[in-house]
């Protein structure tokens, strides 16, 4: 731990109802000297352990936001249970079915803790300033920020705020992105990382869990992003014990690639030191302006790409980026 550091505060994301990678990633944090544990919100929809993963985290007693999803959790659309009578495409239909089932298996207790979540919270990081928390945005959970999002569009989605680092999920990839002074931090996702920004079925989701750690000292702050193996194996055994529609499709969804043989770090960031990611010694491109939407982001050291929707899907998937929440004409995006 390195001297003069004043809180370290992991932050997780986007579980989905996967709470063998929860713990995977609980067991990592207890081994890091973590002071807190933050929870963006996304916590039971579309994986094969809904009501497990809420416990956890409502073990944690930790700061959450609530997600798009579990808004959705709440008040499930009526068109999920009959996706085909709204002219949904297959791959919507398979995941509305499976978060509607997650809904069905969720308590009284499950939905009262998720209507108690807010929106945004403030994480308090002493002389180094206070972090704003959310899903998506300040502005909404349905807003998709990432080293792609033209500025001027990420600055309507900040709502105001002029928080110096905000921090939220929502699209299962991680990222520091600089607009302006502000720094805006994605752990990436513990139940779904992604291998690169884009919808549910058109990119692998990874044989490991991903989470981030905030160290903040008196006058800075640095980002880890941690990815930390799941037993493929193990979960392979939930999905196909849970009862959850679609279990081998969901499955299939993952990566042929190995999961890493042991927790480690993908890359560490000082979020104010622009021009260089510490850990890797990656040059994000030195004659950048301080607002390129590439400035600073763990997607554009590492090489992730942005995959479009298919072209048959667009018009249907456009709305449902990383959850897959296809909405259907004439009715409204969860917010």
């Amino acid at each position: 731990r390195c001297h003069h550091v004043w809180m370290r505060v992991a932050l997780i994301a986007d579980i989905h109802g996967n709470a063998t990678a929860l713990r995977s990633v609980l067991d990592d944090i207890a081994m890091l000297d973590v002071d807190s544990v933050v929870c963006l919100g996304d916590l039971a929809a579309n994986g094969p352990e809904p009501g497990s993963a809420i416990d956890m985290v409502r073990e944690l007693e930790c700061p959450v936001v609530i997600g798009n999803t579990d808004v959705a959790m709440l008040d499930v659309p009526e068109w999920w249970r009959d996706p085909v009578s709204v002219g949904a495409p297959e791959t919507a239909q398979r995941i509305v079915a499976a978060s509607a089932w997650c809904a069905d298996q969720l308590d009284s207790g499950h939905l009262e803790f998720l209507a108690g979540l807010p929106s945004t919270l403030e994480l308090d990081l002493g002389d180094a300033g206070r972090v704003l928390c959310f899903h998506g945005s300040p502005r909404s959970s349905t807003d998709v920020i990432t080293d792609q999002t033209p500025p001027n569009e990420v600055a309507e989605m900040m709502d105001g705020s002029s928080h110096r680092f905000l921090a939220g999920g929502h699209t299962h990839v991680p990222l520091v992105r600089s607009l302006g002074d502000q720094t805006i931090i994605n752990p990436g996702s513990v139940g779904m990382p992604f291998a690169s920004c884009g919808f549910v079925g058109e990119v692998p989701v990874m044989n490991h869990a991903a989470y981030a750690v905030v160290a903040a000292t008196a006058t800075d702050v640095s980002v880890e992003f941690r990815e930390v193996p799941i037993d493929v194996d193990a979960l392979a055994r939930v999905v196909r014990s849970s009862g959850m529609p679609h279990g081998e499709w969901w499955l299939g969804l993952r990566s042929r690639q190995p999961p890493p043989a042991e927790p480690h770090t993908l890359i560490r960031r000082h979020p104010e030191r622009r021009r260089r990611c510490a850990r890797a010694e990656i040059d994000v491109g030195a004659d950048r302006p301080a607002d390129s939407s590439h400035l600073g982001s763990v997607e554009s050291a590492m090489s992730y790409t942005i995959r479009p929707a298919a072209q048959a899907d667009q018009t249907f998937l456009r709305e449902m980026l990383h959850d897959a929440l296809f909405v259907p004409p004439g009715h409204e995006r969860v917010p």
